[in-house]
């Protein structure tokens, strides 16, 4: 495949086509490699003098040019017999595999490389983590296959903002290389659930944040991500490493086996947030609004109104800030409307302000389900006042579809004066 085909390829991966329906015939599906070996074969000719030898710590092995390997292992902590992820009918623990790049760039694009994968699994109850090397560009092929060999013996696939990066940029690697990736991965990213449960609540969701915040871990000589790419490059001009290049290399390493750990921890408690929702809030600290929104996407109604009734209403105190119990509220309303639950949406509306939204929640209230009119066309006025009140230029905005705009509410306010007059008659 040439440098032509390779870039089409690419331009139907960014469109979202599927980029086998383009492959050319020449291109090798890497699940038709039966061994790892298969273009890999570790003799004298594989580690010539042709090749580079770059000096490397005793506990990685060579497998291939440019390519390194090495293993760690870390203690699983809870494992679960069976996870219950939403969709999956339930997941065996050895079917997972966790895995994160570091990258010769944080941009993504086509020139972005691959040098360091680490890859996690369950062994005899132990978290394995095997990480490979890539010293220099001219190994990457052998680094791919290599990775993707592993990566493709496990049904799930696990990252941390893998959707948006590692999953697109390992096809773009893969593309280049005349390679492609296997087509039944079932790829989990935990990013938008981990935003969703502590995003309102923390503020920062990066690893390191998580690690601090939920595990009460503050990394030692971690090194930041910007500065992982010019270690890199730096090392790939470089055949003998300075000693203190040596040691920015060990910290990426090491940073990313970090993240590793992070990320499967992260998974089993996102898990768990889903499969029992109504202590998530207390044992994992999770969000109760954000945790209903992350319920409801999964189709868990039911269990995203009890998780806001419990956090909101039954407990005699709230933690969340005012600003945040407020909005929270409104949605336990809507959500409580949906459902029909009009008891908890009259708890709900008893402990709201007199925001706009507030106050137009009370009105339709009043209106199509107390039957009060007049109680609801004072809500719907005072919602209208809320709105002239704003900043200027603000009343003039939206539609009398929004029930939120000046529009809208002057439509509700007209239609509940003709009610209440035609009720008098």
């Amino acid at each position: 495949m040439d440098l032509k085909e390779r870039l089409a390829l690419l331009r139907s991966l960014r469109s979202g086509t599927r980029a086998d329906s383009a492959m050319p015939e020449d291109v090798e599906p890497l699940q038709h490699n039966q061994e790892r070996g298969a273009d890999i074969e570790k003799n004298e000719d594989s580690f010539s003098e042709a090749s580079v030898r770059r000096s490397m710590p005793a506990d990685w092995e060579m497998l291939a040019p440019h390519v390194w390997q090495r293993i760690l292992d870390r203690p699983a902590g809870r494992l679960p017999h069976m996870v219950q992820w939403p969709g999956t009918g339930g997941i065996d623990p050895g079917e997972l595999v966790f895995f994160d790049l570091e990258t010769s760039g944080l941009s993504g694009g086509a020139g972005t490389v691959a040098f360091l994968c680490g890859a996690a699994t369950f062994v005899d109850g132990v978290l394995l983590i095997t990480q490979y090397y890539l010293d220099d560009y001219p190994g990457e092929r052998h680094f791919l296959e290599y990775v993707l060999d592993d990566l493709g013996k496990k049904r799930y696939w696990i990252t941390y903002n893998g959707r948006t990066f590692d999953m697109p940029l390992l096809g773009t690697r893969c593309i280049m290389q005349g390679m492609m990736l296997m087509e039944d991965i079932r790829h989990i990213d935990i990013l938008p659930a981990v935003r969703s449960l502590w995003k309102r609540r923390f503020g920062s969701c990066t690893l390191q944040a998580m690690e601090y915040y939920l595990y009460g871990l503050l990394r030692e000589h971690d090194i930041p991500g910007s500065m992982v790419p010019k270690i890199w490059l730096e090392a790939v001009k470089t055949r003998q490493a300075s000693e203190e290049l040596q040691e920015m290399l060990h910290r990426i390493w090491n940073h990313n086996a970090q993240d590793i750990v992070s990320l499967a921890n992260l998974f089993f408690d996102v898990a768990d947030c889903l499969e029992h929702p109504e202590e998530a809030v207390e044992r994992h600290a999770a969000d109760p609004e954000g945790l209903a929104r992350l319920l409801e996407k999964y189709d868990k109604e039911g269990d995203a109104l009890h998780v806001l009734e419990s956090a909101l209403l039954v407990e005699e105190s709230h933690s969340l800030p005012g600003a945040r119990y407020q909005h929270a509220l409104r949605h336990l309303a809507r959500l409580a409307w949906r459902r029909k639950d009009w008891a908890i949406l009259s708890a709900a509306l008893s402990s709201m302000d007199d925001a706009i939204q507030s106050c137009i929640i009370r009105a339709k209230y009043f209106e199509h389900v107390a039957g009060d009119l007049p109680v609801a066309l004072y809500w719907a006025e005072k919602a209208l006042d809320c709105v002239k009140g704003e900043e200027p230029g603000r009343a003039e905005k939206g539609s009398s579809d929004d029930p939120y705009s000046l529009a809208g509410i002057e439509r509700r306010i007209a239609r509940l004066r003709r009610r209440i007059a035609a009720a008098n008659q």
